[in-house]
């Protein structure tokens, strides 16, 4: 979400300070209270926008094998590692390689899951705070 430090965070901390256009007007608010921002941890997102941006074939290529090493989720009816060494894949422009990489990403796995924070390998991609804050964010324990 881009637009959230230009506008939703700029909002919520008018709205807080008591301004009066929209609905606070209508609904005779005066102000208070307070927001928690929080962005979801990257999973497939992160390399999705790697291979986005690979600007050479070699780059592509760093990106997919690192997606590979680093258990990446893919379309479960893809090889991934099939696929790169098939000659019709090697002929096609970086263009349509970045695009395929792209359509193989599973998109139902951008973002970690809160379930996944059990897992050992997703708990050492965490700092202790940020764990401690999710478990209080989801009324596990507080802070």
């Amino acid at each position: 979400m881009d637009y959230i430090d230009q506008i939703s965070i700029k909002r919520l901390q008018n709205v807080i300070s008591g301004e009066t256009t929209g609905i606070s007007k209508d609904v005779n608010w005066q102000g208070g209270g307070s927001f928690v921002y929080a962005e979801l941890m990257e999973k497939n997102q992160g390399y999705l926008k790697d291979v986005q941006h690979a600007e050479t074939t070699k780059q592509l290529e760093n990106v997919v094998n690192r997606m590979i090493a680093g258990g990446a989720d893919f379309d479960f009816r893809v090889d991934v590692e099939k696929v790169m060494q098939d000659p019709e894949y090697q002929a096609m422009s970086l263009a349509n390689k970045k695009q395929l990489m792209v359509k193989v990403i599973d998109k139902n796995q951008l973002y970690y899951a809160y379930s996944d924070m059990e897992d050992r390998d997703v708990q050492e991609l965490m700092s202790e705070s940020d764990i401690a804050f999710n478990k209080s964010f989801y009324g596990e324990r507080d802070l």
